[in-house]
């Protein structure tokens, strides 16, 4: 069984901006000695911190970049890839749909009439996918670095995620999942991505994504670009490690999954994952 290690820094994107060369250097330093494979990353909305789109006074205009926070996503894709590590990066994330963080979130408070993260509109998707196109353009299909003599060569595969913890609460889940799910997969693979497609999200709502993602069997006409063994949903809290059911059968027959150990889910003391 192949296991990659990862660990989730998900903002240290706008935060970077605090930080020197040297201080993400010795973080990643640590990080890496330790076995970490992936540095797990997404947008993730902080007051008073920069975020991907301009923001004017009536709302984020999604088709506009705001190139302080594009910058520091190079900074550390750039000082992530160094130390020999790749990035995942979540493409959405549902936790800042929360009404505390409305006001700061490009998806919720824009000039561009996109409802959100599961918006199935047309404006929506394509500005989805030029979100989704910058992204992958900008960290990069695979990392690189430069070596002790100067010469470029290429590190770890990068991995790009659907969402972090998608809920959707609409009655069209199915076609949600088609329009949106099956539609940014599709879009990824258009642009020469050809790693593993993850998500972690409630449970009817994961599911309704791996359905039309990879299906078990043909749902998609001429079937799905993604194999059945193309994608991966993550499981929240260590409990499921004892709990999961179907986990053996998932192993057996291909399906990967992944853990996280996030602290949610937790039904005892000796369950809690180290960042409780």
């Amino acid at each position: 069984m192949k296991v990659k290690l990862v660990m989730a820094v998900l903002d240290i994107v706008p935060r970077s901006i605090d930080w020197t060369d040297k201080e993400i250097h010795e973080f990643c330093y640590e990080i890496g000695s330790a076995g970490v494979d992936m540095v797990r990353i997404m947008y993730w909305p902080l007051k008073d911190y920069p975020a991907p789109f301009k923001k004017y006074t009536e709302g984020y205009d999604l088709r506009q970049w705001d190139k302080v926070w594009w910058h520091q996503l190079q900074r550390v894709r750039r000082i992530i890839n160094t130390w020999k590590m790749g990035i995942y990066f979540d493409l959405f994330d549902h936790c800042g749909t929360k009404e505390a963080t409305r006001d700061i979130n490009p998806w919720y408070n824009n000039i561009n009439n996109v409802n959100g993260i599961y918006d199935t509109s047309p404006r929506a998707l394509g500005l989805y996918k030029k979100w989704v196109s910058k992204v992958v353009r900008d960290i990069g299909l695979r990392g690189w670095r430069y070596n002790p003599l100067g010469i470029k060569v290429k590190t770890a595969y990068n991995w790009f995620g659907l969402g972090n913890e998608l809920t959707f609460k609409g009655t069209e889940r199915k076609e949600w999942a088609q329009l949106w799910g099956y539609g940014l997969a599709e879009h990824l693979r258009s642009l020469g991505y050809k790693q593993k497609l993850l998500w972690s999200g409630e449970e009817q709502t994961a599911h309704a994504l791996r359905g039309w993602i990879s299906p078990e069997n043909d749902v998609i006409p001429g079937g799905s670009i993604y194999g059945f063994n193309d994608t991966v949903i993550q499981y929240h809290g260590m409990d499921y490690w004892i709990n999961a059911e179907g986990l053996l059968k998932t192993i057996t027959r291909k399906r990967w999954i992944a853990f996280s150990d996030d602290g949610t889910n937790i039904k005892s003391d000796v369950e809690k994952g180290i960042c409780v």
